[in-house]
């Protein structure tokens, strides 16, 4: 078995001013290709609607959720066979939000497994970042939907997020308290 060249690719002038990196493309993660747009321009485009429609907001929580939930469905599928423990399925779904770019580094906090609660914290939330210190409240809707969607899918039950303490705030991290939904 001698190592030889499967495959070759290269960086491509797409235009003289532009260079499209064929090595890596299509990005992908979680088995699936990525539409990639930088931290910056994803804050911005949260920023634009928050100044001009401040009640849309709420929709970046739902997309969140949306997203969480379905990134959980595709997890529990590809790990059933693992029999991993309820405290490995929560770290494996915080560790996709990580895998897709949304956040640097989130730790479990704190876990309860028989009330279903637990605390999260984030470092380098792509929607605080760039606001650091500048904001009364926490600014991250999107990720806290995510977070909630996932691990409410991991839960298999609604989940109530509660983020206290955010970056944007200018705290060092973002903290997310999660227990069940309550009607």
């Amino acid at each position: 078995n001698q190592p030889c060249t499967i495959r070759a690719e290269y960086i491509v002038s797409v235009r003289p001013w532009m260079v499209c990196n064929k090595l890596s493309y299509p990005v992908s993660s979680i088995c699936q290709p990525l539409a990639m747009l930088s931290h910056s321009i994803l804050s911005l485009m949260i920023e634009g609607v928050k100044s001009r429609a401040p009640k849309a907001v709420i929709i970046f929580y739902h997309l969140g959720y949306y997203l969480g939930e379905e990134l959980a469905k595709h997890l529990i599928e590809v790990t059933k066979e693992l029999n991993l423990s309820e405290e490995e399925k929560v770290k494996t779904a915080l560790d996709i939000i990580s895998c897709l770019g949304i956040v640097s580094r989130s730790e479990l906090v704190k876990l309860n497994l028989e009330s279903q609660s637990c605390v999260i914290h984030v470092h380098d939330s792509f929607e605080a970042t760039r606001i650091r210190g500048e904001m009364k409240e926490p600014s991250c809707l999107f990720t806290k939907g995510i977070v909630g969607g996932l691990l409410g899918a991991v839960f298999n039950r609604r989940m109530t997020v509660l983020e206290d303490m955010c970056i944007a705030k200018g705290d060092s991290y973002c903290r997310f308290q999660l227990e069940p939904y309550e009607e």
